[in-house]
């Protein structure tokens, strides 16, 4: 990691993830002692939005993004130290939502004007001309991906600007200021989901995985996944409140939400085509078919809840989980491992255990959680609860391992110094 901020951005993310399943496992507990003040205290919008979205998923893109959009681009980042100060800015955002209630609004101005600081860094770094074949890179065809990859990442900027100010002023889970947009405050969401998070990722990894695996995909198919991913989530974000209605125009809803679930396949079959062609397998990168594999699952039923009305409110936690830990939590989880390496200090063996442990709690973690999830939904809470508390149990147990591993290997690299401070 060159810079400074991207180490603050994934440490302070991966604190974030073990709060965010310590107080799910908490909110379990409430609610089987009954113990109601408690889980509704858990379930406020900074607890169950704020948390993940913009603690978790929000600060790790920040730092993954801060070090290799730069990288690919064929430059250096543009005022490393204004990046620190933005993911700061959004740290402390989060930590005055979670800890103050009354000022989550506060909070999310805060993580407004970080959003901002992150987009003006990214696009003042990549204005200075087109991307070029970096030094050493002749695989053929790989600059047009790289193109692709920047595309994608651009268009996932423009989203999360959208939707943080969406945060604001729809106030999702909260009381608006704009009362009109009050019935987008799950569109804003789903812009921040599916606009943001996952186009930020496909161009990360569209970027890494040629390189990691030695395969290029093919490029017309990447261009199709980019035009796409890039135009469904604001169709499907403009249509949200047609969802568990009657409305004559709900047809476009499910019509956005069959072309996010195209893009839902077309990624997953090119991420398992990347690594079924490789002969540079690792561990670690079974994560990232997992992560196309929950990602259709999640697009299936968004799918499912935008066509059949009165399923929408029902599947939402299900899918949430689907979305925000199966997809870009695996693909988070595969990209650390890939580039940070946990517990490769101790020797390959160890890395190499410890990413097929990782996968297996993760995994078993995720479908307890799921399962759960569905037997709330059909009347079954003790048996439930069970199964909520074996996949939180598993999913902190990796999140632990996994974060002590990265911690490991950050502090073994030598520290940023210079070149955090000169960029260079």
């Amino acid at each position: 990691m060159r810079y400074l901020a991207s180490r603050l951005a994934i440490v302070s993310s991966l604190l974030f993830l073990i709060l965010w399943i310590l107080s799910s496992l908490m909110g379990t507990y409430a609610l089987a002692i009954g113990d109601y003040g408690l889980a509704a205290f858990l379930a406020r919008p900074a607890w169950s939005t704020d948390l993940p979205l913009l603690g978790f998923l929000g600060l790790m893109i920040f730092g993954i993004a801060e070090h290799f959009v730069p990288l690919f681009a064929g430059r250096e980042l543009e005022r490393p130290s204004l990046a620190t100060v933005q993911v700061m800015v959004a740290i402390v955002s989060v930590g005055i939502a979670l800890g103050l209630p009354r000022l989550l609004i506060v909070g999310r101005l805060l993580w407004f004007g970080a959003a901002a600081l992150f987009a003006g860094l990214l696009f003042e770094t990549l204005r200075s001309g087109r991307i070029v074949p970096r030094p050493g890179v002749h695989r053929e065809g790989l600059l047009v991906i790289d193109r692709r990859a920047a595309s994608m990442t651009a268009a996932g900027t423009a989203y999360l600007l959208v939707a943080s100010s969406g945060f604001v002023l729809a106030a999702p889970g909260g009381r608006p200021l704009t009362p009109a947009l009050a019935p987008y405050g799950a569109s804003f969401l789903h812009l921040y989901t599916l606009g943001f998070v996952a186009l930020s990722l496909f161009g990360v990894l569209f970027h890494l995985l040629p390189r990691f695996l030695e395969v290029v995909p093919p490029a017309r198919w990447v261009t199709v996944l980019a035009a796409l991913a890039i135009s469904a989530p604001a169709g499907v974000a403009l249509t949200i409140p047609y969802a568990s209605t009657d409305h004559p125009l709900r047809f476009l809803l499910v019509g956005f939400a069959a072309i996010e679930g195209m893009v839902a396949v077309l990624f997953a079959l090119l991420l398992f085509g990347l690594w079924r062609k490789s002969a540079r397998r690792r561990p670690a990168s079974l994560f990232f078919v997992l992560g196309g594999m929950w990602l259709v699952v999640g697009a299936g039923l968004g799918l499912y809840m935008g066509s059949s009305t009165g399923a929408t409110l029902r599947g939402t936690t299900t899918q949430s989980w689907l979305t925000v830990l199966g997809f870009a939590g695996f693909e988070i989880f595969g990209i650390t491992h890939e580039i940070l390496l946990p517990y490769v200090g101790q020797g390959l063996r160890a890395w190499q255990v410890a990413a097929r442990a990782h996968e297996g709690l993760a995994t078993g973690g995720l479908l307890a959680v799921v399962t759960s999830s569905t037997l709330a939904l059909a009347g079954f809470p003790r048996t439930s609860a069970v199964f909520a508390f074996v996949g939180f149990g598993l999913l902190l147990w990796m999140a632990l391992s996994y974060t002590a591993g990265t911690f490991q290997t950050l502090a073994a690299i030598s520290p940023p110094g210079g070149i955090a401070r000169s960029g260079r």
